[in-house]
This record gives C-alpha cells, structure tokens and sequence, in this order.
C-alpha cells in the first residue's frame, strides 16, 4: 500500500502539477539550436540587414508547422492590395478593429510591430505624431526586434520562446519610449498588452520570393493569433510593414520585388492592411535635394548621396528620414482606427537632437539631417502620396501634386 501511495504522489508531482502551472499562452519547444546573438545588442542598432545572410541558415524549419490558420481568421486583402484595408484609392474602409474605450472614456487602441532593425526606422516618432492627430485616443505603441531577423527566423523564435528579442514600448500616457527590454521573447511581447493590432515585416534582403509560398507569414500568425487569443480572448487585427529598400540591394532587390512580396502577403495571409513607408521613401529618393541627405558613404558612387541613409546596412538617418517614414506608419494607424481622412497639417513634430534625447528615441543613427519647415511639410505630403497610392513610387511636388496635398488640408472630415 505504501509503494502505491509514494507511486501516486510521483506521478502528481511529476505530471500533474506542471500541467498546471504551465503558462496559459503555451506552445511546446522543439529542439532547434538556438541563437548566438549578443544579448547586449540595443535598439535598432541590434544587428543589421547586412547581417541577415548570417543568421538566416542558424534556424530549421520546425518539423511539424503550426495548423493552418482557420477560415475565420482569413478576410483577405483585395488582390491589388491596397494600404489599410481600403479601396483602389487609398480612401475606404475594410478590416478593423473594434474601438474600445478606456476608463477615461477616450478611446483606446494598442498596437505591437514584429521585425527587425528596420522596424524601428519607421516609427520611432509615430507615437507622438498620433498624439497631435488624435489628441482624444490613448495610443500604445510596442515594438519587439532583433537585427536582420526573417519570418522564418521569427517562427523559430516563438516555438523555442527564444530570449533574444529587443521589446521597445511607448504608452499613450508617456512622453517618451520607455519600458526598454533585453533577451526577451515573442511571447513576452505578445503577453505584454491586450493589442487590437500586429504589424510584421519581413528583412527586405528576402523579400524576393520565386514561388507563392507564404506559409511561414501563416504560421507566424496563427502562432501569435493562438497565444494572444488564449490570454485576452479576442480577435486580433494583422497588418504588414513595408519598409524601406536597403540602398546597396538597389541592383538585386528592386523596389518591384518588394511590392510584390507585400502584396503577395496580403492576398495570402490573414493580413488585412500594409503600411507603404518603403513606398515613402522610395519617392523621397526620386527628389535629388531629399536623395543626397545622410552620412552613409558608397564607394562606388560618385555623386556623393547618402540616399537618406546613416550606414551602408541601410538604416533611415534621423530627423527627415525617420520623420517621412513615421508620418506614413501613423496615417495608416489613424485609418485603421476609422480616421481615413486625418490631416496632418497642424501637426508640428520637428525632430531635431533636443527632441530626439526628451522623447528617448531608441537607436538614434547619426545627427538629425534634412529638417526645416518647408521639408517637414514634404514628409507629410510623401506619406499621403505613399497611401493614396502604395505601390507608385515617384517624385512629387508638394505645390503640383493634388493626391498629396488634399490630405494636408487643415480642414476635417
């Protein structure tokens, strides 16, 4: 009787217990080797593009993919995609998020980007532009990343619950970036808030796809789904990031390619929206006075052109650069928020150095470069064009292009 009341307490303390004490949002691991990443790495300087080839071989595949994503979380983008779940114009209204409110009755929305260092280039200020535009909803901002990582790499990191990630987070009551991460994981970053939206970006070196397989973006979202799902019992919204095109990949990877792999995702993904700042800056490169700005030095060039880049691994240089980009993240946030109209021309961010060190800009990349009123003013007129529009890249002209400047008016619908 003895060995069998010691042999039901084993089986309790062994079993049983950790069954219970799991974490509600639980995946299991596999044995996948894990990351060398340095756990010191900071903010958007973590790893690169550059070092995308690297670290893409270090992961495998998991050897039994996530299930499919269910037909219910599957409302699907138009086959042209178009930026924020709107129409051929840029102007309508699909997917969004329910608006909640909060205790103060303004409306409250969350939302959590998942990428890479370039995640941050486009929307290190949209925090605080949002808060000028919609100075009667509570925004949070999180952003989780590490340097050069793909999907691929970000399907490994989930199921291994890998502690590499940078988590960045801005709150709506908060003046500044705050609650700075290190070494930690998605699921960490999944659990943090009650988000109504993810937005995730793929390393622009791998946006050149030869087949329509787009079953790592699927798995990446059922997993981050599931979780999410498990822990605050609701539907999430996803959308997609297009960031900027790394300048050196000019003549492998062309902006084509990264048009077709966003829409790519959005016809096959659950992904109901993108955010064209790829597209934004694209058009700014198209303008030689904008193109020669950033310290970034390429050899092979003699026209001497930053191309609004601090480094050769392609990171946008603060000030107009990073302003163009977060001026585009945050027009598609106030759409997807049911704002399809928002102007901006009040809006007055002017990040300079002193603006950069009070809002704790994360991974600042070089001196602010290009700003002045009339050049701001152009950053906005760039985001607007990129929405109308998100896959035409091309100069414009703040004073001939009426897409544009429409959007910039002061009045309100």
């Amino acid at each position: 009787m003895k060995r069998v009341v010691c042999a039901l307490i084993l089986i309790t303390a062994v079993v049983i217990i950790p069954l219970i004490i799991l974490p509600s949002c639980s995946i299991g691991k596999i044995t996948i080797p894990e990351t060398s990443a340095d756990p010191s790495v900071t903010a958007r300087n973590a790893l690169s593009e550059n070092d995308a080839d690297k670290q893409e071989g270090v992961f495998e595949t998991p050897s039994e993919p996530s299930a499919s994503i269910t037909e219910t979380q599957t409302a699907k983008q138009p086959a042209d995609g178009v930026s924020a779940g709107s129409d051929a114009d840029g102007q309508g209204d699909q997917t969004t998020p329910k608006p909640r409110k909060n205790s103060g009755g303004n409306t409250a929305f969350k939302i959590l980007f998942v990428g890479n260092s370039y995640t941050l280039d486009s929307i290190a200020y949209t925090p605080f532009i949002l808060r000028h535009i919609l100075p009667t909803t509570d925004v949070t901002v999180g952003a989780t990343y590490y340097g050069g990582a793909t999907i691929r790499q970000y399907v490994n990191f989930f199921y291994n619950d890998s502690h590499v990630l940078v988590y960045d987070k801005c709150r709506s009551d908060s003046s500044h970036w705050e609650d700075r991460r290190y070494e930690t994981t998605l699921r960490d970053a999944i659990a943090d808030e009650d988000w109504d939206v993810v937005c995730f970006n793929q390393a622009s070196l791998y946006v050149k796809k030869t087949d329509s397989d787009y079953s790592m973006e699927n798995d990446l979202m059922r997993a981050v789904a599931d979780c999410h799902g498990q822990l605050y019992h609701k539907e999430l919204t996803f959308g997609w990031l297009m960031p900027q095109l790394r300048w050196k990949t000019h003549e492998t990877i062309r902006y084509e390619d990264l048009v077709g792999y966003v829409k790519g995702v959005l016809e096959q993904t659950p992904a109901s929206f993108m955010i064209p700042c790829g597209t934004a800056i694209e058009s700014a490169r198209a303008i030689p006075s904008i193109d020669s700005l950033g310290e970034a030095v390429y050899p092979e060039e003699s026209d001497g052109y930053g191309h609004l880049t601090y480094d050769t691994n392609g990171h946008l240089q603060d000030g107009l650069p990073v302003l163009i980009s977060s001026y585009t993240s945050a027009l598609v946030i106030a759409q997807i928020m049911g704002k399809p109209y928002m102007r901006v021309s009040n809006e007055n961010t002017y990040p300079d150095a002193d603006w950069l060190t009070e809002h704790a800009v994360p991974g600042q990349h070089g001196s602010p470069v290009g700003l002045s009123d009339e050049n701001c003013r152009l950053a906005k007129a760039l985001a607007a064009a990129a929405l109308a529009q998100p896959y035409a890249a091309s100069a414009i002209s703040v004073q001939t292009e009426p897409d544009a400047t429409t959007w910039l008016s002061s009045d309100t619908k």
